[in-house]
C-alpha cells in the first residue's frame, strides 16, 4: 500500500511528511505528515494562543490577505462570556504526570467508546490495560528541551475540553526535530466538529510555538500514508506536504508521487539519478559497521564476529535488504 513516511520512525515501509514554510490560513497538514516551520508564539498551552508582543514574520497577515494559522486558533476567554469554552491541556502520558493520572479514568472511557463507535471493538477487548499499553506506554526516556520551553522531549496526551467535558485526545510524541502525532480519539457524539481537523491545526501551531527556542524542530509527522485507503487519503490535501521515498529515504513532493502510486501500491519516487543504489554500494562494504543487539548490548557486527562467531548468512540478507543507511542506524536482534 504506497505509504511514505519520517525521518525517525518504528516499523517499516515508507511514511509520509509535511514541510511547511509559512502555514497560513489555508495550510494544512493532517495526520500523516512533516512540517517544516519557521517562527512560532510563546505559550505551550492553555485555552488561548498567546500572541508575543514582539510579532514574529510568520503571524504577519501575508500579501495576498490570508490570515496566519494562530488568527484562527485565538479562542474567546471567559471574560468574553462565549457561548462555549475549549481548553486544551498538553499532559505528560510516560511518566505519568500528576495531571495525567487525574484524568486517566476519563481518557480510558473516551477511548472506549470511540474504539467502539467507530472501530467496531468489543467492549470486553477495550481493556485498561490494552490502552495503556497501545497509548501510554513508551519506549521515550523524557529529556529536558530548551530553557524557554515549558515541556521537554517525550511522549505526552493533548486534551481538548470542551466546557470542562474531554471530548478528544491527541497522542504525540515530542521528538528532538519534530512532532510526531501517533493517535487521535475522541467523543463521537461530537463527531460533525470534524475534530481530527482541529487537532491537526493545533498540533502544527504547537510545532510553530516549539520551533521559537528550537530552529531544529520544525517538522510535523503524520505517520502513514495508504494512498489506496480512503481513510488515509484526507492526509495529502494538507500542502505542503512530502513523502518518504522507501528506496532513497529523500522526501519527495506528494504531487509528484500520487501518479506513480495510482499505477501500483509500491513505488519508489525519486529519481534513479538521485542515490547509488544498493548494487552499487556492495553490502560487503557496510557488513563490518551494520549495528546488531544481542544479550542487551549494542554493537557493530565486526565486534559481534570477535566475539561470539560470525553470522554472516542472516546478517547479510538483512544488510542487503535494508541498504546501508538503515543498516548504521537501526540495530538487528540476534538472540
Amino acid at each position: 500500500t504506497g505509504q511514505s513516511g519520517l525521518e525517525s520512525n518504528t516499523g517499516t515501509g515508507p511514511k509520509s511528511s509535511t514541510r511547511t514554510g509559512q502555514t497560513s490560513s489555508e495550510s494544512n497538514i493532517g495526520t500523516g505528515q512533516i512540517s517544516s516551520i519557521p517562527g512560532g508564539i510563546s505559550s505551550i498551552a492553555g485555552p488561548t494562543l498567546a500572541v508575543p508582543s514582539a510579532v514574529p514574520p510568520y503571524m504577519q497577515v501575508h500579501e495576498n490577505g490570508r490570515k496566519p494559522l494562530e488568527d484562527f486558533l485565538q479562542f474567546p476567554t471567559p471574560e468574553q462570556n462565549p457561548a462555549h469554552i475549549l481548553e486544551i491541556r498538553l499532559v505528560r502520558s510516560h511518566p505519568p504526570s500528576p495531571e495525567f493520572l487525574a484524568s486517566l479514568r476519563d481518557s480510558y472511557n473516551l477511548h472506549k467508546k470511540y474504539q467502539i463507535n467507530i472501530h467496531k471493538d468489543l467492549p470486553s477487548k477495550c481493556t485498561m490495560q490494552s490502552f495503556t499499553r497501545f497509548l501510554v506506554d513508551s519506549p521515550l526516556i523524557p529529556e529536558p528541551g530548551p530553557p524557554e520551553w515549558k515541556i521537554g522531549y517525550g511522549s505526552y496526551h493533548q486534551q481538548y475540553y470542551l466546557d470542562g467535558r474531554l471530548i478528544m485526545v491527541g497522542v504525540i510524541d515530542i521528538l528532538p526535530n519534530c512532532l510526531s502525532s501517533k493517535y487521535l480519539y475522541y467523543d463521537t457524539d461530537f463527531e460533525f466538529l470534524t475534530l481530527g481537523v482541529v487537532s491537526a491545526l493545533n498540533e502544527i501551531a504547537l510545532t510553530r510555538k516549539l520551533h521559537v527556542h528550537n530552529p531544529e524542530f520544525q517538522y510535523y509527522c503524520m505517520g502513514y500514508y495508504v494512498h489506496s485507503c480512503q481513510k488515509m487519503k484526507y492526509k495529502g490535501e494538507y500542502t505542503p506536504s512530502f513523502l518518504l521515498c522507501p528506496e532513497t529515504y529523500n522526501y519527495v513532493p506528494i504531487e509528484q508521487c500520487r501518479p506513480k502510486l495510482d499505477i501500483q501500491k509500491y513505488s519508489r519516487f525519486s529519481g534513479e539519478s538521485e542515490v547509488v543504489d544498493s548494487d552499487k554500494n556492495p553490502v560487503e562494504s557496510y557488513l563490518d559497521s551494520t549495528l546488531v543487539l544481542h544479550k542487551h548490548e549494542a554493537m557493530q557486527y565486526e565486534s559481534f564476529c570477535a566475539l561470539f562467531g560470525k553470522q554472516d548468512d542472516k546478517v547479510k540478507e538483512y544488510a542487503r535488504l535494508v541498504g546501508p543507511m538503515v543498516a548504521k542506524q537501526c540495530l538487528l536482534f540476534i538472540s
